[in-house]
């Protein structure tokens, strides 16, 4: 038997945290929804917007009905297109130098799987948690995604030293 499926709203999202506060439209009661339990769309995002109408089957939860699961958004246009060149701004949530591959977290909720075959610019051996890039998102089998023709924006600065900066100060005459 299917599970019973409420008709609700989102209240909140948080798109860093890939998670928020969904209502459900009788009640108004409060659900926590997490990027995981939501449907992904045709490029393999999880996000929601805050207002969007959502369908949705209540949880349990710590012996409470408080968690939204199977969430599938029904106010957003049903032919959704992207153009065939369509890429994003991710940022490195890890990377293994000596196995060269990692994990880009995308802006919208998800992660890409990095491969050091798909970087097309140099900067590989600069890459660091937090380091961002530009790539393309391809589907692979199952749910996982690929991230391909990936360029390396801009790796995350060095903490400058005490003793540069007062090296600096010094020749500026401070």
């Amino acid at each position: 038997m299917e599970p019973e499926r409420i008709r609700g709203w989102v209240e909140s999202w948080d798109d860093f945290k890939n998670f928020g506060i969904v209502r459900d439209n009788v009640y108004s009661r409060k659900f926590v929804a997490v990027g995981s339990e939501v449907h992904p769309d045709k490029i393999g995002r999880r996000y929601l917007v805050a207002d969007e109408n959502i369908l949705f089957t209540p949880g349990i939860h710590n012996g409470k009905r408080d968690r939204a699961l199977n969430i599938r958004v029904t106010s957003r246009p049903l032919l959704e297109t992207y153009p065939a060149d369509y890429a994003e701004e991710c940022s490195l949530e890890n990377y293994n130098h000596d196995r060269g591959f990692g994990f880009l977290k995308r802006p919208l909720g998800g992660y890409l799987f990095l491969h050091r075959s798909n970087i097309v610019t140099e900067g590989e051996q600069s890459l660091k948690p937090g380091s961002l890039v530009w790539c393309r998102p391809l589907p692979q089998e199952g749910q996982n995604w690929l991230a391909v023709n990936v360029q390396i924006l801009e790796p995350v600065p060095e903490a400058e030293s005490e003793t540069s900066l007062s090296l600096a100060l010094q020749n500026a005459g401070l």
